[in-house]
């Protein structure tokens, strides 16, 4: 069976707050949760927004340079654990780039998802758990303190993400501006705005 393509929300090239090191940043489009306060509400609906097929997208990862990772949110990636899973696959195989997930789904659950063992199998961290604006987080890394920190791999230990309450802002040049990060110690921004420009 044909591999689906990915449903892209958004990338960014590079960000130093979105866990340890430089990295690289995708936003995929589509979640059921509807967590109440979402950080990405532009994210949720399902339907395409750009499509990119598994080895596209790990060819724009590929070409960047001097990251140490990437670190993959939404919306919410296990959707697209199919697709997800063989992009990550091609990026194992061919660099030697962390990945960090984020998704709503608690572990448990994203192990069930067809694709899901496979994606776990590639990944360095997930932080798992619906957001809950009643419980925020201050560590620079969750969104709220019930959502869990797995390290599926060596490569990192807890301390590599006491990152603290970080923001960014990202002005490209034709205008389009991206908020990824913690701006206070109540909320997440992760909030690619492909369609605003400035002034």
């Amino acid at each position: 069976m044909e591999c689906p393509p990915l449903n892209i929300h958004g990338l960014l090239e590079r960000s130093e707050v979105n866990g340890p090191g430089v990295r690289a940043v995708i936003w995929l489009q589509g979640c059921d949760k509807r967590c109440p306060g979402c950080f990405n509400p532009d994210a949720q609906p399902l339907e395409p927004r750009r499509l990119m097929t598994p080895e596209q997208l790990f060819e724009w990862v590929r070409a960047l340079e001097g990251v140490e990772g990437v670190t993959i949110s939404g919306g919410e990636p296990f959707l697209q654990a199919r697709p997800l899973g063989e992009s990550l696959r091609l990026l194992r195989q061919q660099t030697d780039l962390s990945v960090i997930i984020y998704t709503g789904y608690r572990l448990e659950e994203a192990e069930q998802v067809e694709g899901g063992r496979e994606v776990l199998a590639l990944t360095d961290v997930l932080i798992d758990g619906p957001y809950d604006q009643t419980q925020p987080a201050s560590d620079g890394i969750r969104g709220s303190v019930n959502q869990r920190l797995h390290l599926l791999s060596e490569r990192y230990h807890p301390g590599d993400f006491h990152i603290g309450l970080r923001f960014e802002i990202v002005i490209r040049s034709d205008g389009t501006v991206i908020k990824t990060g913690v701006s206070s110690g109540s909320e997440r921004a992760d909030l690619p705005l492909p369609d605003r420009e400035l002034p």
